[in-house]
């Protein structure tokens, strides 16, 4: 598995590290050395830029080119947050990183528009 452009990584709950793949447009899962493609068919990632997770295996990933954020939790993708585009709207952005909160709080460093935008748990 060779690794296009890493700009990320974070701890897995699972004692590993969760590394973005820009050039590859995908995240790998490394424990104990070895690297598997996490979600591998689920996600549709254009140029990942940032990943976080939770402490009980929730996944989200900054998709720069998509301008949006993507779940993964329990097998499923699911958009969390923006998808409309670059621009200054409160579901838009041009972002560079992201945190979550155990509680699944989003906030999304917007260098585009700076600003940090808060986004709770099934905002759209």
């Amino acid at each position: 598995n060779n690794i296009g452009m890493s700009l990320s990584v974070a701890n897995s709950p699972s004692g590993g590290l969760f590394v973005v793949d820009r050039n590859n447009n995908r995240v790998l899962e490394v424990i104990d050395g070895t690297a598997k493609v996490l979600g591998e068919g689920l996600w549709d990632l254009r140029k990942p830029l940032h990943v976080c997770a939770t402490a009980d295996g929730v996944v989200y990933v900054l998709d720069d080119d998509g301008t949006r954020v993507q779940k993964l939790s329990g097998g499923a993708v699911s958009l969390a947050a923006g998808g409309n585009g670059s621009g200054p709207a409160a579901n838009q952005f041009h972002a560079c990183r992201l945190w979550v909160t155990e509680g699944g709080t989003l906030y999304i460093s917007d260098h585009g528009n700076a600003r940090v935008q808060q986004w709770q748990p099934g905002a759209t």
